[in-house]
């Protein structure tokens, strides 16, 4: 990583896994007075801000999506049966505590009355596949709707449908976005690239549903169900667990 220090290359690995992970009680001070080794804070959140960066340039040399025929041969027959060859893409928002700032404006763009405190928002996705992902964190303040329309997921995967003719006859297949109520996107989403909505349907004041709507809305939220278990895979980290410590860095926390 080009940071130097007493630590081993095996020893620099173990102390960012074990920070990374949380599977040590250890505190970033108690590691600058225990660790034996002479090291300032500052020269440790060198050695945590390089491998980390190693880590992420890693993930990012990966593809955003798995290709459509990949994930047609990956997914169960189930899934090909229920979605008929359709490019799936479920999507769903998640929270990463960043404690009360000091500054007023940030306390207004950072509070979600949706969590109940000053937050960061970021997108999980999953495929059918299992292959998942996550976008940039934003501003707890923003809804649902607003992220997933500007925040360049729809653009980006309109690119991708582009790039991957994957069908014998080289057509684009669109993404189907798999979401839940707290999304107004059908328009957005189908003025980049005809892409799809698929998701609970919503009835006016107190008209009850119809027994079509009714199975369509049960099977889209038990389908998007699956992405929870997604939220929680990708928030396993303790940094993301514990959230932004104080005076911490905005920068360090989304990468």
């Amino acid at each position: 990583t080009g940071v130097q220090s007493s630590m081993t290359w095996y020893e620099e690995w173990f102390f960012v896994f074990e920070f990374l992970w949380g599977r040590t009680m250890l505190r970033w001070c108690d590691a600058e007075s225990e660790n034996g080794y002479g090291l300032a804070k500052k020269s440790l959140r060198c050695v945590y801000d390089g491998k980390c960066s190693l880590i992420k340039n890693a993930r990012n040399s990966w593809p955003r999506y798995a290709k459509h025929d990949e994930d047609v041969k990956l997914r169960g027959d189930y899934w090909n049966e229920r979605y008929q060859g359709h490019r799936v893409v479920q999507w769903d928002n998640t929270n990463v505590s960043i404690g009360k700032p000091s500054d007023a404006r940030k306390q207004r763009a950072t509070f979600s009355s949706y969590y109940s405190e000053n937050c960061a928002k970021g997108g999980i996705f999953l495929q059918l596949c299992g292959w998942m992902g996550v976008h940039e964190l934003w501003s707890g303040g923003v809804s649902d709707t607003e992220y997933l329309n500007k925040s360049g997921i729809l653009e980006y995967q309109k690119q991708f449908a582009l790039n991957d003719l994957s069908d014998e006859h080289n057509n684009v297949i669109a993404f189907l976005n798999v979401l839940d109520k707290g999304y107004r996107s059908t328009v957005a989403v189908w003025r980049s690239g005809c892409q799809l909505t698929l998701q609970p349907d919503f009835a006016k004041s107190d008209r009850q549903f119809k027994a079509i709507e009714t199975i369509s809305s049960a099977a889209a939220a038990t389908d998007h169900s699956a992405n929870e278990r997604a939220v929680s895979l990708n928030k396993q980290s303790k940094r993301l667990k514990s959230g932004l410590e104080t005076n911490g860095s905005y920068d360090r926390l989304a990468d």
